[in-house]
């Protein structure tokens, strides 16, 4: 039976379709139940149709009839997609079609297409007797605004590190003996995006999600795991996926075009089988050392075994972190950084600890690598900031009204979802963005500097200060001072600790505060540990000072 017309009811004077679905009359003849009906019905807010293998279309909705530039979806019935298109063959489209009729099973696809003009994912399904039915979702546009943020990564529309846990937790085939997870690590990647831009970079990862998708057999899915890092999970087990694996080095074997350069990406691979008596958080490490011994080795496809525990990172210790960021049990203590003249707390700095059960206090030192490595360093600030900005909201209503400061790593300086985060915390717990400073490292600058620049001002669009931290250790110097403007600039302790016996850090310390100054900002001194830093610090007017001389970390910041 077809399902019913739906007159538009848009606004006179609007360029609506002028119905909501539209279909042959044998386009469901047969299917039993109407269970293909349902499913499509489900689908709308999506481009839906249902071709025959000849891809005549038996019916479709307004969302893809506007695709073609179609006002009704009856205009598209009747015709095949070549009619349509001229170019359909070359199209995913095509690719996406012609594989769910060849191998009468679910296809997943993602690809540019000239007619919709952008990038799109395509899910194709048989539902029997010669019909087809195709979903068409553009990458660009925000369909449900909790998955796309939660589980899906915004620039090759994947499911995130996020999804893939939750799958693997849900999908492994005890029938097949579990699941195998492939972790790919795009080589040199970073260099890649430096040499090109940040655009090219970002339309390689593009390709890169769409070449390794498109060659794999559902219910295999690609995921973004990371900057640059994708996974592939194979929930039916190894036998399935040596196949898949295969076109998939292929299909990344073939150059990629960057500003009209041909140019080879070489990529690392690290596998892990998921038994179905293991736990995800289990598998994802083992997946981890494969894949690290890959980048390591002369091997560059790796499959895990017991003997690549052994160096390297603890991988129980990884583990028990990871549940310790999911549980929220990581600890966020504060150190004040004080007027360098009357001593009075300007800011609290929110630093993480760990409370672990069998080691005891950790510092950042002995757990924030194992985040690096894994890619959980925007989860921990997340955390870090809402902690901090939870702490300066009471002391604000309490009538100590101190700013506090709280570190993003890279990740969050690449990332923009980050602006969003800040914005919504602070709404949250009430607090004025002139209170929050994001101190910056200079290394954290150099890896992204356009996405970097384009994040550092956003976040001061909101209102928010901003510091550039451990100024003096690393290599950007004066230059990232000029070109990321920032309240405040943060001397590393390195060039505190000789203070004031050494005439050579005086000179260098002084001439550093006296261009900060002329630039505009203020500066703080970190590691202030004896009072002749501090004195010394003091006659060359620094701003501010931070040290175990004024205050060590606590749970709680004191003023």
């Amino acid at each position: 039976m077809p399902p019913p017309t739906t007159d538009s009811d848009a606004m006179p004077g609007t360029c609506a379709p002028q119905a909501a679905f539209a279909a042959v009359p044998e386009a469901f003849d047969g299917l039993e139940g109407g269970h293909a009906l349902d499913a499509l019905l489900d689908w709308l807010g999506e481009a839906v149709c249902v071709t025959d293998g000849q891809y005549r279309y038996l019916a479709a909705n307004a969302a893809m009839a506007a695709i073609y530039g179609l006002r009704d979806p009856a205009e598209m019935l009747g015709k095949t997609a070549f009619d349509l298109y001229p170019d359909f063959r070359q199209s995913v489209f095509f690719e996406a079609c012609a594989a769910v009729v060849r191998e009468e099973a679910p296809q997943s696809r993602i690809g540019y297409s000239g007619v919709a003009r952008g990038w799109v994912t395509i899910r194709a399904a048989p539902l029997g007797r010669d019909r087809y039915a195709l979903v068409v979702q553009r990458i660009t546009q925000r369909t449900d605004a909790t998955t796309t943020l939660q589980q899906h990564d915004r620039l090759t529309a994947l499911p995130n590190r996020w999804r893939l846990e939750d799958d693997i937790g849900r999908q492994a085939d005890p029938n097949a003996g579990g699941g195998v997870l492939t972790l790919l690590d795009v080589r040199r990647f970073r260099s890649l995006s430096h040499a090109f831009g940040a655009g090219e970079g970002d339309r390689t990862l593009v390709e890169i999600a769409a070449r390794i998708q498109n060659n794999l057999r559902l219910p295999q899915q690609a995921y973004r795991y990371g900057d640059d890092r994708f996974a592939i999970w194979a929930p039916d087990g190894q036998e399935s996926l040596r196949a898949s694996l295969a076109c998939v080095r292929n299909a990344l074997a073939a150059p990629f075009v960057l500003d009209g350069v041909p140019v080879h990406i070489q990529f690392c691979i690290g596998r892990a089988h998921h038994a179905p008596a293991s736990t995800v958080q289990k598998t994802i490490i083992q997946a981890e050392c494969a894949l690290a011994a890959a980048k390591t080795g002369p091997q560059h496809d790796v499959e895990f075994h017991p003997g690549l525990a052994g160096p390297g990172p603890d991988p129980v210790l990884t583990i028990h972190l990871r549940a310790a960021i999911d549980d929220d049990r990581l600890d966020v203590h504060f150190q004040p950084i004080v007027d360098a003249l009357d001593g009075r707390t300007v800011y609290a700095e929110a630093l993480v600890r760990w409370n672990h059960p069998q080691h005891g206090l950790l510092l950042p030192g002995a757990f924030l690598p194992l985040a690096e490595d894994a890619g959980w360093m925007m989860a921990i600030d997340r955390f870090v900031l809402d902690r901090a900005v939870t702490f300066a909201a009471q002391a604000a209503r309490e009538g100590n009204p101190f700013g506090v400061a709280v570190n993003l790593s890279a990740d969050s300086v690449d990332d923009p979802g980050t602006v969003d985060a800040v914005h919504v915390v602070l709404r949250t717990h009430g607090l004025p963005p002139s209170k929050l400073l994001l101190e910056i490292t200079e290394s954290s600058l150099i890896r992204q500097p356009e996405r970097s620049r384009d994040v550092v001002a956003a976040l001061r669009g909101l209102g928010v200060s901003t510091a550039i931290d451990d100024f003096g250790s690393g290599q950007a110097g004066f230059t990232y001072v000029a070109s990321y403007p920032s309240r405040v600039v943060k001397i590393d302790r390195s060039l505190v600790a000789p203070l004031p016996d050494s005439h050579t850090h005086r000179v260098m310390v002084n001439n550093i505060i006296r261009m900060v100054h002329g630039l505009g900002s203020l500066v703080v001194a970190e590691g202030v540990e004896t009072p002749g830093q501090r004195d010394a610090l003091q006659a060359m007017q620094c701003d501010m000072l931070q040290g175990w001389l004024l205050g060590n970390p606590w749970p709680r910041a004191r003023s």
